[in-house]
């Protein structure tokens, strides 16, 4: 009973975007504002610029717009486009002296992904009916995403 309270209240500070969850950090948008504005150049060079490449590569900039509002597609791209730039990255961090900063970068994105795909994971074990069609959704278009990565 206690983890449905908690569930519905991580819930709800995800659908109304309280919290950790007021911008979807993982939209290239949020990503460039956060380390593009010579706050972490390095980071923005090496992992930020070749990610938002990637991402342009794949997707419209309509398609990409939407994104904003769909955190759970805006999260898979984001992972399936950080492994296709992984290396490059590195490479690139290496050559600054700044390896550092791909475990940073990494501890300060992914781990509110996990957090977000945790939560999905258990609202749907608990059968909320809003989740349920929108993991359905999102396996309707993995495929489109997978198949942007071939």
């Amino acid at each position: 009973m206690i983890f449905l309270v908690v569930a519905l209240a991580i819930f709800g500070l995800y659908y109304f975007k309280i919290g950790p969850f007021v911008k979807n950090v993982t939209h290239i948008s949020v990503l460039k504002e956060r380390y593009c504005n010579d706050k972490s150049p390095e980071i923005c060079e090496c992992i930020v610029q070749p990610l938002a490449k990637d991402i342009e590569k794949r997707f419209t900039k309509a398609e990409i717009d939407s994104l904003k509002n769909d955190r759970i597609n805006a999260a898979y791209i984001f992972q399936k486009s950080l492994g296709e730039i992984k290396d490059e990255a590195k490479i690139c961090l290496k050559s600054k002296g700044k390896e550092e900063l791909w475990s940073q970068f990494i501890k300060e994105t992914l781990h509110i992904d996990n957090a977000l795909t945790d939560m999905v994971e258990n609202l749907f074990d608990d059968g909320k009916q809003a989740l349920e069609e929108k993991v359905e959704n999102v396996k309707d278009n993995k495929e489109g995403i997978d198949g942007r990565y071939e």
